[in-house]
């Protein structure tokens, strides 16, 4: 095991305070006496570090536009949605035609009051357009009321 005293940094590294500490550290892990498989085991452990760094970002907010449900299709008594980048949502939800907007903050989709048509269809749930809000897990989105109480799920459509 080495010491702080056995550090040797390169006269370059050496001189006033405001040294990169990163660079630092490079330099001694190339010019401090390590054998190449311990320098490629730092190397190794440094890109994991940031990779998880850069996964733990980005988890987030998911990646909801596109199609959800029915294949993207507006398939009577079968609901359907579509997300845009632009922060639009349209769909069906088994039998109105709906148009809102929607916006993300982490996990949880807020849809703004949809506007729908009114037409009259027997034995169709039409859940989808009491929805408030939805959560992602996977390919799954699951809609809520505003309550927070489930309404139903649709899964991404291929």
């Amino acid at each position: 095991m080495r010491s702080g005293r056995d550090v040797r940094l390169a006269p370059s590294w050496r001189t006033g305070p405001t040294q990169n500490p990163q660079r630092k550290v490079l330099a001694c892990v190339s010019g401090c006496g390590y054998s190449e498989s311990m320098k490629k085991l730092m190397l190794a452990g440094i890109v994991a570090v940031a990779a998880l760094t850069l996964t733990a970002c980005s988890a987030g907010t998911p990646d909801v536009n596109g199609n959800w449900g029915a294949s993207g299709k507006q398939t009577r008594g079968e609901p359907a949605l579509s997300l845009s980048e632009d922060g639009k949502a349209h769909g069906n939800d088994g039998c109105n035609t709906m148009n809102g907007t929607f916006t993300v903050d982490k996990a949880t989709v807020t849809f703004s009051p949809f506007a729908t048509t009114m037409m009259a269809c027997d034995g169709v749930d039409q859940w989808l357009s009491k929805s408030v809000s939805a959560t992602v897990s996977g390919d799954t989105m699951t809609f809520l009321d505003e309550d927070g109480k489930e309404l139903g799920t649709l899964d991404r459509a291929e």
